[in-house]
């Protein structure tokens, strides 16, 4: 599957060589300006999206609501030894 992808990625690139003549008479500083600017904003705003659609963790997990929110520790589990 991954090579695939690489493959539709190669045609991809190559189809694109044969258009750019015309792609670049298009190219314009102001054309080129405009959508560095757009790409800009539609980063930012991914990033800005994925940042509020983050769920925090409450500080209390003894309510009700929050009761169905997994513990989020970082500490190691502790290994016990059983004997067979």
């Amino acid at each position: 599957m991954k090579g695939l992808l690489i493959l539709l990625l190669g045609v991809v690139i190559w189809s694109g060589s044969l258009l750019w003549p015309d792609v670049n008479s298009w190219l314009s500083p102001t054309v080129t300006l405009a959508a560095l600017a757009g790409l800009t904003a539609l980063l930012s705003l991914s990033a800005v999206a994925g940042r509020l659609g983050q769920r925090r963790r409450p500080e209390c997990c003894d309510t009700p609501p929050c009761k169905d929110i997994p513990d989020c520790t970082t500490r190691p589990a502790t290994v016990t030894l059983s004997s067979r």
